[in-house]
């Protein structure tokens, strides 16, 4: 089963929830976006000013880049979960 099936099932079962599950994903996907561009962007406008060798400054760059998608990831699931939340309760 497809996940756009189980979004249309959601949708005829309960218009509310299936809302709700397509608002969390996009706020999920928000946040995502929004922590490896801010962790990413942040050290790479730093190196601006600061000389580096390239390899050093691509090494730092991909470890804050992790860093933003880990965060990104627990930070986009809690945004998810509150918006099943606010439908289900």
């Amino acid at each position: 089963m497809t996940a756009i099936a189980i979004i249309r099932i959601f949708c005829e079962a309960n218009p509310s929830l299936g809302t709700a599950v397509v608002n969390g994903l996009l706020a999920w996907a928000g946040v995502l976006g929004g922590c490896t561009v801010l962790f990413s962007g942040l050290p790479a406008a730093v190196a601006l000013f600061i000389p580096d060798r390239a390899k050093t400054l691509s090494k730092r760059l991909d470890r804050w880049l992790g860093v933003g998608f880990i965060l990104g990831m627990s930070g986009g699931l809690l945004m998810f979960i509150v918006f099943i939340a606010r439908v289900v309760s």
